[in-house]
């Protein structure tokens, strides 16, 4: 790909559509590389049943995705030295790489 870098997901996904192949949900704003991704994602959206956070205002449509966001925000498993807390250990590492206080 490119050098392109945001932390917005909403022009994230407006500049991967510059490049061939890139595909966006509009609903969520999510990035996908097959169409098979993309439906599946869009089926989600269709389904009535959502799973909302009891401690903010966080809503998902997968119980998963809730599971993690809680053990992220308010577990044990995803926090820094620093304080900062994260939904997935992906997001936790990534941090840790830059962040001082890990080094």
């Amino acid at each position: 790909m490119c050098e392109y870098r945001t932390v917005n997901r909403s022009q994230m996904c407006a500049h991967v559509h510059t490049h061939k192949g890139g595909l966006c949900c509009d609903k969520c704003k999510k990035l996908y590389l097959t169409e098979r991704s993309l439906v599946k994602c869009n089926e989600l959206h269709g389904k009535r049943e959502e799973f909302a956070c009891g401690q903010c205002s966080q809503v998902y449509v997968m119980r998963n995705s809730l599971h993690l966001h809680l053990k992220g925000k308010y577990g044990d498993g995803f926090r820094c030295k620093c304080g900062a807390c994260f939904d997935s250990t992906a997001q936790h590492k990534r941090h840790e790489r830059k962040c001082d206080c890990v080094r």
